[in-house]
């Protein structure tokens, strides 16, 4: 039976003596960490927390988060974590949505959320509040709140140890007093980040995200022997199916509350850390670190290679050939997965291992195995013009991946299309919005809504998001395939390509560039007219970009996700300059 409540007990069955967790001085053995679980359920069912009924989190990554994932699990209850970067509009939505009857909430966070925590308290929605932190700020926010606040109910979580903890002996770790999950019981909502509209709650089922974990192990080959730094946030679904994964076999989890590259550094040689899952954005900041330790010989930390670390799983979106060739240097011994994943999905549906092949994943016929090369790969939209796309793999063991045309019509293979996928691994559907479910839940298909297409050795190429095709004067193309030009012209770091819109076209092609060296205002129009010519010798004229700005920040606005935030890119620099 799959169930996230059964791989915590079979990590304390098989590896109970092992390091289960390292957090800020805390460790725990995979015996005491189940003890943490078993106490934190105990709490939950003292609040009155039953099957189906909803606990949220609005807290960084920890490995009481982790604990608070598996008891919540125990109990067949649902676990809600909420992206702690969400405006207050968004968390309310979250909580209010989802029905969440209890919130454990960071305590740092508390007074942010004091105003809108009287607010619904004043709605007399019945919300438990648990403060979670260090002893002095759960006390010192637990006295503020109740001030504030008198009529909420809140706890801090020493307090609910404590209680739970009455009595309780090490005996009882073998008993339970729940009944099993069943497969298909929803375990977690994933609120997506709203890009059209309202949050969407993903509901995902302890099969799905059971399967996922399998695929990990089997992908990124986790073992007991694992040292795996949680630095992706566990409010998405990549941070929380990774661990989910190690837990399987039994790893180490040490986990990372805030990413910065000098933390980053310390975490991977004082734990020596042996796997990770980032996104590119992350591996940029990563290699400017180490370009600044080489321009500083008096840097107190000179160390620029990490050779523990042997697997980085790579998601988010497509690693550039110069990005993966500047990690390869800081992380010698590591293979590089490529992988294309969603929320509805339950995080991956495809692997590609692109980087460090020379040490292991000798057999080239495996599912992602294969070294995958960085060059783009041809296809053809439904009007015959060539559009260029990335391998990003091939579907994972249990993944069917389908292409198919805006009226559902499978398309043959190099045909661009929507990227569909079915299987054990998708959503069960929307929270609440039954029609939203309908559109993409299609006779077992799920409708990612990403353009891509499958080439003739069965890997899916990823060509862009649905909200990055621009349709300029009634031709339509991919924001990606021209970013994938840009990046190649030996000035440029970073590109961003959007439509913006315009009365004659529609929308024309603007590009945001982040040179790779400085470029002076008065250099902006022959530093256009030069990206303009190289781009006419590899795109159609219509997929150049018209407007071209150079983006004085040191990096493009990204989320939490690390993807870049092209909105607000374009709200920027709408009307800055003239067209080109």
């Amino acid at each position: 039976m799959a169930s996230l409540s059964l791989a915590v007990r079979r990590a304390e069955s098989c590896h109970g003596g092992r390091e289960a967790t390292r957090c800020e001085g805390r460790t725990e053995t995979w015996r005491t960490m189940l003890l943490r679980v078993r106490s934190i359920t105990t709490a939950l069912q003292n609040l009155g927390i039953r099957t189906g009924n909803r606990v949220g989190i609005l807290a960084k990554n920890s490995d009481i988060f982790l604990q608070y994932m598996y008891a919540v699990a125990e109990l067949r209850a649902v676990f809600v974590p909420i992206n702690i970067r969400w405006s207050m509009q968004e968390i309310r939505f979250a909580i209010q949505d989802s029905s969440i009857g209890l919130l454990v909430l960071e305590a740092d966070l508390a007074q942010r959320l004091s105003t809108m925590l009287e607010e619904l308290t004043m709605k007399r929605c019945p919300l438990v509040a648990v403060l979670l932190g260090s002893r002095e700020s759960e006390d010192t926010e637990l006295k503020a709140l109740r001030t504030k606040i008198p009529e909420i109910t809140i706890f801090t979580h020493h307090q609910l140890l404590m209680k739970a903890q009455n009595g309780w002996e090490e005996s009882s770790l073998a008993s339970s007093s729940t009944t099993p999950a069943r497969e298909d019981d929803v375990s977690t909502i994933i609120y997506t980040s709203g890009s059209e509209g309202k949050p969407k709650g993903v509901m995902l089922t302890h099969q799905n995200q059971i399967i996922q974990a399998i695929e990990k192990i089997n992908q990124v080959e986790y073992s007991e022997e694992t040292r795996y730094l949680n630095a992706v946030p566990m409010f998405h679904v990549g941070g929380i199916s990774s661990a989910i994964a190690v837990t399987m076999v039994g790893g180490t989890h040490v986990f990372l509350p805030k990413f910065d590259p000098t933390n980053f550094f310390k975490c991977i040689l004082d734990e020596k850390i042996t796997t990770l899952v980032v996104v590119p954005s992350m591996l940029s900041l990563l290699v400017k670190d180490i370009h600044g330790r080489k321009q500083k010989p008096s840097s107190s930390c000179q160390i620029t290679e990490f050779p523990t670390v042997s697997t980085i799983l790579v998601g988010g979106q497509a690693m550039t050939a110069d990005l993966l060739a500047a990690c390869e240097k800081i992380f010698p011994q590591a293979n590089f997965i490529q992988t294309y994943a969603c929320s509805e999905a339950c995080s991956s549906i495809s692997f590609a291992l692109i980087g460090g092949y020379k040490l292991r994943r000798l057999v080239e016929d495996s599912v992602g195995s294969v070294k995958m090369s960085l060059q783009p790969r041809t296809g053809f939209d439904v009007s015959g013009e060539e559009v260029k796309g990335f391998a990003v793999g091939r579907p994972a063991h249990h993944v069917e991946i389908c292409i198919v045309d805006e009226n559902f019509n499978f398309l043959p293979i190099r045909k661009v299309g929507l990227i569909c996928t079915r299987g054990a691994h998708v959503m069960l559907g929307y929270l609440n919005q039954p029609d939203k479910t309908r559109q993409v839940l299609k006779n077992g298909w799920l409708i990612i809504g990403d353009y891509g297409f499958l080439d003739l050795d069965g890997n899916l190429c990823f060509v862009s998001r649905s909200s990055e095709r621009i349709n300029s004067g009634g031709e339509k193309l991919y924001a990606t395939e021209v970013e994938s030009v840009l990046r190649l012209h030996t000035e440029v770091r970073q590109a961003a390509v959007f439509g913006l819109a315009d009365a004659e076209m529609g929308e024309i092609v603007c590009a945001a560039i982040i040179p790779s060296g400085p470029i002076g205002h008065t250099e902006d129009a022959n530093f256009t007219l030069r990206l303009q010519e190289f781009c006419r010798s590899h795109l159609s004229t219509f997929k150049v970009p018209r407007k071209i700005i150079v983006w004085r920040d040191a990096d493009f606005p990204t989320n939490s996700s690390g993807k870049i935030m092209k909105h607000m890119i374009e709200k920027k620099v709408s009307g800055q300059h003239s067209r080109v």
